[in-house]
């Protein structure tokens, strides 16, 4: 019997700032973003203030401040820790699972009925729930659209007939697809984008049901095999497997504001390190690996905004984070000779993008480079390794300089519990 199961960790920036503060139990939790600009995440009691998400933060903070509310910013160190943890936990329950985000993973529980699919969901919930502290929601459903919707259902609806128990719902049963598919907009569907989403409407298909009493065929002809797909899926078909699915994605972008805008390249190259880096371990983690590489650095010049964006292909293809690093320190060398005007630009956003991704499996090696492509692979996870360790951090330096000089402002960071033997929480 097929099964899919949709972890999402509930207001997951928030709840991980919670978790080691009882304290703020019952009080409002938003989190900022980079440089401590926008709210990105919020608690329940947050969304009950009406604190809209991606609001500038300038905006709310009088709000915030009487309501007496706990602001942090963006701490990555302890997000991800946490985030490992969890996901670990899934591995060790689950037979198979896809990462899918820092908050979400699919679990596959296909081969087991469904009394027994509902067990190993639970115990994926209790385990989260107790071994972590964080709240989750749980969506088991036949493929991964529904999985979606269910997982939506989970955290909603408290006494509905598809719970299977706290923070649980299933969608297997086809009488409450029924019930529920003609309630959801078409761009609540996994994969439908506001600008398709528009196409759609204009068409008749304004809701989930919509969709799916079309006509598979003709929406394949007229839009794609990934819509097609999705119409399968909300019919209870499974046409996704893990590691698929409508959202294709086709670049990864590693970007952020400096501190201070400057022009020393020392400092601009230690930032590209960095995001280069960061790009590469992403396409590892998801099994990908890049065709192109560009970058991008954004500043002023008499006041005046200019950006500057250069790019390279990149042959043979790669995920090795110090492939990359090389070939964006070249790009910026290259930026910074053949422009005039380069002196007078105070920098204050730098960014790597690769894309044209394609899995690594897929790639076929030159036999005179396979060899040293294995050696590369196995110096990588050694590296993922040390960085989920907090150790990796000399490499990255290595490359382009000391860190600290172009870090993001965090004013309001709390401490890295979990990874830094200072910051470890004392029972006293």
């Amino acid at each position: 019997m097929n099964g899919i199961a949709l972890i999402d960790c509930n207001s997951f920036y928030a709840s991980c700032e919670q978790l080691f503060r009882p304290d703020l139990r019952d009080r409002a939790v938003v989190v900022l973003s980079n440089n401590d600009g926008c709210i990105i995440a919020r608690n329940e009691l947050a969304k009950q203030l009406q604190i809209p998400m991606g609001v500038p933060f300038f905006q709310v903070q009088r709000v915030l401040d009487q309501a007496g509310a706990a602001i942090f910013s963006s701490n990555y160190a302890l997000y991800g820790d946490l985030s490992n943890r969890v996901m670990s936990l899934l591995e060790q329950t689950a037979p198979e699972i896809e990462v899918y985000s820092i908050d979400e993973a699919f679990a596959d529980c296909s081969g087991l009925d469904l009394p027994k699919q509902i067990v190993l969901v639970q115990q994926m919930y209790q385990q989260v729930t107790q071994w972590v502290g964080l709240p989750i929601g749980i969506g088991l459903a036949p493929n991964k659209t529904l999985a979606k919707l269910a997982n939506r259902l989970a955290k909603t609806d408290a006494h509905r007939p598809w719970m299977i128990g706290p923070g649980q719902a299933s969608l297997h049963e086809a009488q409450h697809r029924a019930q529920l598919l003609p309630q959801i907009p078409i761009h609540q569907v996994w994969g439908v984008g506001q600008r398709l989403a528009a196409r759609l409407s204009q068409m008749g298909i304004k809701t989930a049901a919509d969709l799916a009493e079309r006509d598979p065929t003709l929406i394949k002809r007229q839009f794609n095999r990934l819509l097609e797909g999705t119409l399968r899926e909300l019919r209870g078909e499974r046409i996704f497997a893990l590691n698929q699915g409508p959202e294709t994605q086709h670049h990864c972008i590693n970007s952020r504001s400096l501190k201070w805008s400057t022009n020393d390249p020392t400092i601009l190259k230690q930032a590209l390190a960095t995001h280069a880096a960061k790009c590469g371990r992403k396409l590892r983690r998801q099994g990908l690996v890049a065709r192109h590489l560009s970058i991008q650095l954004k500043g002023k010049v008499r006041g005046l905004n200019v950006r500057r964006q250069t790019y390279q292909a990149l042959d043979p293809v790669s995920n090795d984070s110090r492939q990359l690093i090389q070939h964006a320190h070249h790009l910026f060398e290259q930026l910074s000779q053949q422009d005039p005007t380069w002196q007078h630009i105070r920098f204050n956003k730098v960014g790597v993008i690769v894309g044209d991704l394609q899995t690594a499996d897929s790639v076929q090696l030159d036999l005179l480079s396979e060899q040293p492509s294995v050696r590369h692979q196995s110096l990588m996870t050694l590296m993922d390794r040390m960085n989920q360790k907090g150790l990796g951090q000399s490499f990255i330096a290595a490359e382009g300089g000391p860190q600290q000089h172009w870090h993001m402002r965090r004013d309001r960071l709390s401490p890295r519990y979990t990874t830094v033997w200072q910051d470890l929480p004392r029972v006293s």
